[in-house]
């Protein structure tokens, strides 16, 4: 299973140009976008190893270079799981601190929080302590303060990617037929923009695993939509080949003699054979069950013997 914390880790960085964009408007225009940007996960991890610990957040550190010649770290924390975490803010300073020790540069912080608690909305850490005084200070983006409406409405293409986030709060009243809907129609306003096929394909990843359907049904249906509606637009292979790769990862031996001496059960064939008969994808049934796509190709054989397209 594909974890929040690494889908966050993979939008930023691949689209790191409309990330700074949506959240840091009034950055964006010194950035220097002909120099690129840098990710420094390496310098991070050194610096601050419980960044790598758990899924409960994703943390991403960036280099970016500006007009006038200067360079700026951004450092992004993406708190996925939230609760009420009264040391959040003193951990934030920590990290600023612990780069402006180690590597002198000009620091900016992001916390982004898709919790579902309305009262945990931490911004600042304050110290006083005989005397001595802190106040330290970052920016803060809320998701349920950006209201589901505001954001389908917009025309950025982050803003679809936080639309995508609101369908994982449970208390929103999101049931899997209207979370359907909002997926799907998703899925069409990024095909209206003038991205690139590879950019589409990670969208896609992200918009169908960031927030699941209870029903097994929806997730199929779901999968098998988006392969039709990529076909026309020539990225159906490109999507189909990336489901493929991720199947092959997960070391599954391929062929059906293979799959019996693995200990696949009777019951998971027949399962595979339904839903060949009910007109599925072997590519999405292989996605879906974890298992080999020769396995599948191979029981779809001996109930069609058809040559597979």
């Amino acid at each position: 299973m594909i974890t929040k914390d690494l889908l966050w880790k993979g939008i930023i960085e691949d689209f790191i140009e409309e990330f700074l964009q949506f959240f840091f408007p009034d950055l964006f225009p010194f950035v220097d976008m002909e120099k690129g940007f840098e990710f420094l996960d390496k310098e991070l991890l050194q610096l601050y190893p419980e960044s790598s610990l758990g899924h409960r957040f994703a943390d991403k550190l960036v280099k970016v270079f500006l007009n006038n010649g200067s360079e700026l770290w951004i450092l992004v924390h993406v708190e996925v799981q939230g609760y009420s975490d009264q040391s959040f803010s003193e951990r934030m300073f920590t990290m600023f601190y612990r780069l402006r020790d180690r590597y002198n540069v000009t620091v900016c912080q992001l916390a982004i929080f898709t919790d579902e608690s309305a009262s945990f909305h931490p911004k600042s850490f304050h110290y006083r302590q005989y005397g001595t005084w802190l106040d330290y200070g970052y920016r803060t983006w809320k998701l349920l303060d950006n209201p589901l409406s505001v954001l389908a409405g917009s025309n950025h293409l982050f803003a679809w990617v936080m639309e995508a986030a609101w369908g994982a709060l449970s208390n929103q009243g999101m049931d899997d037929e209207v979370l359907y809907k909002q997926k799907m129609g998703l899925v069409r306003k990024l095909l209206s923009k003038e991205i690139s096929k590879e950019k589409i394909r990670k969208l896609f990843q992200f918009i169908e695993h960031y927030a699941r359907f209870e029903k097994q049904e929806l997730t199929l249906n779901f999968e098998n939509e988006i392969i039709k509606i990529a076909k026309p637009m020539g990225i159906e292979e490109l999507i189909i080949e990336k489901k493929l790769q991720a199947a092959e990862e997960k070391g599954i031996e391929k062929g059906i003699e293979k799959g019996i001496e693995k200990g696949i059960e009777k019951k998971l064939f027949e399962v595979i054979e339904q839903m060949l008969r009910k007109g599925f994808e072997p590519e999405i049934i292989a996605n879906i069950l974890d298992v080999d796509p020769a396995i599948v190709l191979g029981l779809k054989k001996k109930i069609d013997p058809k040559p597979t397209k």
